[in-house]
């Protein structure tokens, strides 16, 4: 074997195990585009603000504000994204094709206990048994033996992104926290 054939295949070699190395590492964060976070959830429509809020070129604290919408405003809602921030789930029993001891990155949290999750390289929807609110992190659903098979380390950290058209035809986005109030959700 000549010595440029070798090099050749040591360098695929090596290009092959760092690509598999790359799909195999979860996200540190993950965007879910087209959908909000939690059961009965639903972005579409109109909703009126009911605390100052500010509307960025992008969904990021950190790009550009564009303007301010004053509480009393109404916005039409025209995309949404959640942002996660990997949350680490402990196997507590065994469960399913889960042992005790295994690592679940878990994501953006979809309703009735299902979130979006990471495992051995794959990202898809699981049901964890519990809910990211209303109590402290997983920690609620370690009293309940029987559904209780795992736990969240700590508090998943989620970001909510709406982006809005406002009354005059601008656009921006929004971080959803709590200020606004949507008409057809009670």
């Amino acid at each position: 074997m000549s010595r440029t054939v070798f090099i050749a295949i040591v360098c695929v070699s090596v290009l092959a195990q760092s690509l598999t190395a790359a799909q195999v590492k979860h996200p540190i964060v993950y965007i879910d585009k087209g959908i909000c976070p939690g059961e009965g959830c639903s972005y579409q429509g109109s909703a009126k603000v009911v605390r100052r809020t500010t509307a960025y070129a992008a969904p990021n604290a950190k790009s550009a504000p564009l303007f301010n919408l004053a509480a009393g405003n109404v916005v039409s809602s025209l995309k949404s994204e959640v942002h996660t921030v990997a949350g680490r789930f402990v196997v507590k029993r065994s469960y399913g094709k889960y042992r005790m001891g295994d690592v679940l990155w878990v994501y953006t949290y979809l309703g009735e206990g299902v979130f979006r999750v990471w495992y051995r390289g794959k990202m898809y929807e699981e049901q964890l048994e519990f809910s990211p609110w209303g109590g402290s992190a997983g920690k609620r659903c370690e009293q309940d033996d029987k559904h209780c098979w795992g736990e969240l380390e700590a508090e998943l950290k989620m970001t909510w992104w709406l982006k809005v058209r406002n009354k005059n035809g601008r656009v921006g986005w929004i971080r959803v926290n709590g200020n606004l109030e949507y008409a057809n959700q009670g």
